[in-house]
């Protein structure tokens, strides 16, 4: 890539300078020019590969912020979800004691007071033969 400017001055140079230090110059500006040029072509493409693999890059680091957004949204709902579990299993547990604290005070179903039985009942029950026995002692 050749500079107007530079042009104009080898121009300059190669009409009223014909001497061989102004030749020797002028080469020495020729091969300077032409390896800054190999210089900045180089960096310029050095920054345009840069620049692509960072829009790579940002954009993995986009899809990687979305997979993480989302896995902890998910985990989220799960711990919600086991919270409110545990939540409803601690309220029914609560509220069945409640119930069985009501049966027991006021004594009922299986927590009822038992009947106390007479001497009949325990007699029969223990299959004694006293006055009150039916069987009057005949044996079959």
């Amino acid at each position: 890539m050749m500079w107007p400017m530079l042009l104009l001055v080898l121009q300059y140079c190669d009409k009223y300078r014909s001497d061989v230090a102004s030749r020797h110059w002028t080469e020495k500006l020729l091969t300077d020019v032409g390896a800054k040029d190999r210089t900045l072509t180089d960096l310029t493409a050095a920054r345009e590969a840069d620049a692509q693999k960072k829009a790579e890059k940002t954009a993995r680091l986009a899809e990687s912020e979305a997979f993480v957004a989302t896995e902890t949204e998910k985990r989220e709902r799960e711990r919600l979800k086991r919270e409110r579990v545990e939540l409803e299993v601690r309220t029914a547990i609560r509220i069945q004691s409640w119930w069985r604290m009501i049966l027991v005070r006021k004594c009922l179903g299986p927590y009822r007071k038992k009947k106390q039985k007479t001497s009949k009942q325990e007699q029969q029950q223990q299959g004694g033969g006293g006055a009150g026995s039916k069987n009057h002692g005949n044996k079959k």
